[in-house]
Formats: structure tokens, sequence, C-alpha cells
């Protein structure tokens, strides 16, 4: 049950992270370090591109 329980929070935290980097992006601000790193976006790369 531990198992799922995990699955199910790293599902929900992805889903959570990329919601919030959509928003930041389509309302032109930076988006958190962590939602950048639960997707596993290296940050310095999301931040040279320009949008």
């Amino acid at each position: 049950m531990t198992r799922i329980a995990s699955y199910i929070s790293k599902f929900f935290a992805a889903l959570n992270a990329s919601i919030e980097l959509a928003a930041a992006v389509e309302n032109r601000r930076a988006p958190s370090s962590k939602a950048l790193k639960t997707l596993g976006i290296p940050e310095r790369q999301f931040r040279a591109v320009q949008f």
C-alpha cells in the first residue's frame, strides 16, 4: 500500500508542478525552482528561454 501511495503522491506533485509552470509561462513570469525541479527541468536552461 505504501508503494501505491508514493506513486499517487508523485503523480499529483508532477501534475501540480506542470499546472504551476503553465500558469507562470502564460502570465510571463518565472515559475518556482521547486516546480522546475519536480519536472526535471534544469533551472538554468529554462531561464535561458525567451518567452
